[in-house]
């Protein structure tokens, strides 16, 4: 299991850093691309994750992947994350620097699921909803679940609100099962 504080220290670390050049959009959009084509090769992914290959055969690789590609900044990132044996963290960290940079920027991201997809009015009415109960931008995805039965389930960064019928269900179902 991954230790999310560890996460959070090696984003914050880059996060200062990119912020101080001005390239926190360029890095995320670098480390990003980064991640993504390793999700689509899946022997590459392997290589860079692989306990016995040496960082030093794993910088090699990663400065003829990304040469002339990247930043100094995300390049060095990136090797940083070989040597101390934490690509495995990549996602995370990513995904903590996307945070830090939306809440700087009063920017929060949300998802709403619901059995039948949402008219775009509604996803319109609900998405100013919540900016005004937040106070903030909200980009919100909005996606249908069958297994939800009815209602909706909306995600705020690590909050959820579950008002789906199958939640209700479940909670009614553990009410009398408790007696």
């Amino acid at each position: 299991m991954l230790d999310k504080s560890l996460a959070v220290r090696y984003a914050a670390a880059l996060y200062g850093a990119a912020k101080g050049q001005g390239s926190v959009e360029t890095v995320l959009e670098e480390i990003d691309g980064f991640i993504s084509v390793m999700s689509q090769d899946t022997r590459l992914r392997s290589f860079f994750l692989h306990p016995a290959i040496s960082p030093s055969q794993k910088k090699g690789l990663l400065d003829e992947l990304v040469e002339n590609r990247l930043s100094k900044l995300s390049l060095s990132f990136l090797s940083i994350l070989v040597d101390e044996k934490r690509m495995n963290y990549i996602e995370m960290i990513r995904d903590t620097l996307l945070t830090q940079f939306n809440h700087e920027q009063n920017r929060v991201k949300a998802s709403v699921a619901s059995v039948l997809p949402i008219s775009p009015d509604l996803q319109k009415k609900i998405r100013e909803c919540i900016a005004a109960y937040l106070n903030k931008d909200v980009e919100i995805e909005f996606t249908s679940d069958s297994n939800l039965l009815g209602g909706v389930k909306l995600s705020i960064e690590d909050k959820v609100i579950d008002g789906s019928v199958l939640h209700n269900l479940k909670k009614l179902e553990n009410k009398i099962a408790l007696g």
